[in-house]
């Protein structure tokens, strides 16, 4: 011990040897620190840096860092009105369709993108009811009017509204069109597997003013 350093070998001592040790005092001699004083006072005021470069990271990481590690990173957002043609939306994600080819189904033959082909109107709208979620808690609650030809089986509805798509703006007017057919819905279990596997773009988000806009047809719910 009394090798490594004059005076007391305190814990102090200690840890500035071992954080300056890839440090040998031949080197520090060829730097100018010759004496074993010296070379000690110098391990020690590597030690204070050490500490004061510790609390300054600390402190670092409280203001920046801190919130980002607690929170993560907060999900990539779209206004609503601002997605582009070559998206869709989707109980509210922004879903990139330009390289989607619809698969093979009745007269599609895998290749053609509904955005661009088929006149659905779908690009940078929201067809969200192409894809309803029904029969959860509105189970038994939302029923089949008498005579009506909506599809399903002991209870189960495969639609309660029209498959149609929607301006993303919120300002599309009532369209019946198609109620009585599901032609356009996508209640079947591959269609609803396919859409579970992608990867939407973000969220879209409204914001109060789009609320309180009379051009626009948008409530608030549970929020």
């Amino acid at each position: 011990m009394d090798s490594i350093g004059p005076g007391p070998k305190n814990w102090w001592f200690l840890y500035c040897f071992a954080i300056t040790c890839c440090i040998p005092p031949a080197l520090l001699r060829l730097c100018g620190i010759r004496t074993p004083e010296q070379q000690r006072a110098w391990r020690e005021k590597i030690g204070l840096l050490s500490i004061i470069l510790s609390l300054m990271a600390g402190v670092g990481f409280l203001t920046f860092g801190f919130t980002l590690a607690v929170c993560g990173k907060p999900p990539t957002r779209f206004h609503s009105g601002e997605i582009q043609p070559a998206s869709v939306v989707i109980h509210g994600f922004d879903y990139d369709f330009s390289g989607f080819n619809h698969p093979a189904v009745g007269t599609w033959t895998g290749r053609q993108n509904p955005l661009f082909e088929g006149g659905w109107n779908a690009a940078g709208n929201d067809i969200s009811f192409l894809f309803q979620k029904v029969n959860q808690r509105c189970r038994n609650l939302i029923t089949k009017a008498p005579n009506s030809s909506i599809t399903g089986d002991r209870g189960d509805l495969n639609w309660y509204f029209p498959c149609n798509v929607y301006s993303q703006r919120g300002n599309s007017g009532v369209n019946l069109t198609g109620v009585e057919t599901g032609a356009n819905c996508h209640y079947a279990s591959r269609s609803r597997t396919l859409l579970a596997q992608m990867q939407p773009e973000g969220q879209v988000y409204y914001t109060w003013d789009d609320v309180r806009d009379p051009n626009r047809n948008l409530a608030v719910f549970d929020s």
